[in-house]
């Protein structure tokens, strides 16, 4: 949900088309130069040096060059702190050692759309000076957001050799499925005329990140992200058909604004804390694989007792800036109770034994009795110097319980604990049952919709896609996901079909290796669209290269 107290920091699509207008209006613009004035050779074809692949998560973007091993990432967010102007843009947040000061955090997505487009391109400006590419400083956009002084200062290349020029590279940009047209229009028209790279292609990232059958070229491809869980069926690196796509409003953005939720109405106020919540619904999260059974421990097992129950220390800012997990002390004490029960009960059980065998022993030895006055005087020294020591070992131990229970006070006194309970497993619940999110009931779970994106799919494929289900995107790390869809799948599915779930490696970037492979495999032209055709073609001629922009690479729009 976007949070209405929360301003832009940022310029949205109309601000930015209105801030262009006046820098076209102005002096200075007049002396503008066009993009390829200086070297006109740019325009006419020439392959790029470089092809920068970029996974435009709703939170994190993944990119890195065609020749890296691995993407780096970057947040997807904006914020600015109280009392300041100045906008933090990506890793500049985690710059911040108390994230709770940092005001006005906007993102540049809405349910995986691209919704502010001036936004995201200060973030891509953001990854652009990671990259160290320099872009012309007199585009239209350097001018609206002042990125000719900034340019200077920041991410500055320390010689000429590192400079990268905008107007030499390429750019593979993954985007969600059915992206509306007028979008595609802002995306192109940022990274010509306000960055000015050679040549930029589409694509779409669920079915970049698919991983095929081998045999059968099919995947059934799950993207847990942010905002949203795409389902996309694929035959050969393309959509099967695009009807058959389904999309789940639910990702996690969501289950964190729930446990901000609950947390808040039964504890403390954390409804401004969402990176405290983020940290704690990634540490203890957990899908049940039997949920009605863990809420009958809940109903008859007192808070803070039930196995499950975990306690979160929350950070001082002073001290510490990330929160621990520990095990709360009711419990631990009843799981030392229970030690000790089973420890007990074996050395019961071990002592039996030793009698038993002791009787035996003593039955066949034939020995007399000549002694027995001399070892009952042994035996009566002996209890009393063992009683002895169990006194001293009693004191001891009670000794030490009263220090820890003072240290246990001592610590609830200066600590703030967060108790999470139930929330640990009724949260990502809502990934199989969205109605306990107050969501209409209409609305399907994970699994109804794998079985309904399949069915939509012809006939000829079902059997493939059942036998390659994939689950991808930083959502699935979630424990217990894999097991939990196939137990899910399994009534709702013909017992003909063999259901197999597989999970990525790499989660989260595995769109972007998926992109890298098929860069490193395709040529450019096939992929992307150069500074010469947008020149030459108006927005109404655009039809034929948006075509071969988006179709070859398995790109389906509305």
């Amino acid at each position: 949900m976007v949070d209405s107290k929360n301003k832009p920091n940022s310029p949205t699509g109309s601000q930015l088309t209105k801030k262009r207008r006046r820098s076209q209006s102005s002096p200075s613009s007049s002396k503008k130069k066009p993009l390829g004035e200086d070297n006109p050779s740019l325009l006419q074809g020439l392959e790029p040096v470089r092809t920068l692949i970029i996974d435009n998560g709703g939170d994190t973007l993944k990119y890195g060059w065609s020749t890296d091993d691995y993407p780096s990432l970057l947040p997807n967010i904006t914020a600015r702190l109280k009392h300041q102007f100045t906008v933090l843009v990506g890793d500049e947040l985690q710059q911040v050692q108390n994230p709770t000061s940092l005001y006005g955090n906007t993102r540049s997505t809405e349910r995986g759309m691209i919704v502010n487009i001036g936004n995201q391109a200060q973030v891509w400006k953001r990854l652009l000076d990671k990259v160290g590419v320099v872009i012309p400083q007199n585009s239209e956009a350097s001018i609206a957001f002042g990125w000719q002084a900034k340019s200077r200062k920041v991410n500055a290349p320390k010689d000429a050799s590192e400079k990268i020029l905008s107007q030499t590279i390429a750019v593979l940009l993954l985007l969600p499925p059915h992206c509306p047209r007028l979008l595609l229009d802002q995306i192109l028209h940022v990274w010509m005329e306000d960055f000015g790279v050679l040549r930029v292609g589409f694509g779409i990232s669920s079915v970049f990140a698919a991983k095929e059958h081998e045999e059968l070229k099919c995947s059934c491809t799950i993207d847990l992200g942010w905002s949203s869980t795409l389902v996309v069926p694929t035959f050969k690196q393309r959509p099967v058909q695009p009807t058959a796509i389904r999309r789940l409003p639910i990702g996690g953005r969501h289950m964190i604004n729930m446990l901000k939720y609950y947390m808040s109405y039964r504890q403390y106020n954390l409804m401004d804390q969402e990176p405290i919540l983020r940290q704690v619904f990634e540490k203890l999260s957990y899908l049940s694989l039997t949920f009605k059974d863990e809420m009958k421990v809940a109903q008859c097992t007192p808070s803070g007792r039930r196995i499950y129950d975990r306690d979160y220390v929350l950070p001082d800012h002073h001290t510490s800036h990330h929160g621990t997990v520990r095990v709360p002390f009711a419990l631990q004490k009843d799981l030392e109770q229970q030690q000790n029960i089973a420890e007990k009960k074996s050395e019961e059980d071990d002592q039996v034994d030793d009698e038993v065998d002791d009787e035996d022993f003593n039955d066949d030895d034939g020995s007399g009795s000549g002694g027995d006055e001399l070892d009952s005087d042994d035996n009566g020294e002996d209890g009393d110097e063992e009683e002895e020591a169990e006194d001293v070992e009693r004191n001891r131990i009670l000794k030490e319980r009263a220090e820890r229970d003072m240290v246990r006070k001592l610590q609830e006194a200066e600590e703030q604990v967060l108790l999470v309970s139930v929330e640990r497993f009724a949260v990502p619940e809502i990934l199989f049952r969205p109605q306990d999110a107050g969501m209409p009931s209409s609305l399907v779970g994970l699994a109804h919709a794998v079985v309904q994106s399949i069915d939509a799919c012809p006939e000829a494929y079902k059997a493939a896609l059942y036998k390659s289900v994939f689950l991808t995107g930083g959502l699935s790390k979630i424990p217990n996901l894999k097991a939990r869809l196939e137990k899910e799948l399994r009534p709702l599915v013909s017992p003909d079909y063999t259901i197999c779930v597989e999970m990525a490696d790499s989660p989260v970037s595995q769109a972007w290796m998926g992109a890298k492979f098929w860069a490193h495999n395709t040529s450019f032209k096939v992929w992307s669209v150069g500074q010469e055709e947008w020149t030459h073609n108006s927005s109404s001629k655009r039809t034929g290269f948006y075509s071969k922009l988006l179709l070859p690479n398995g790109g389906i729009y509305v």
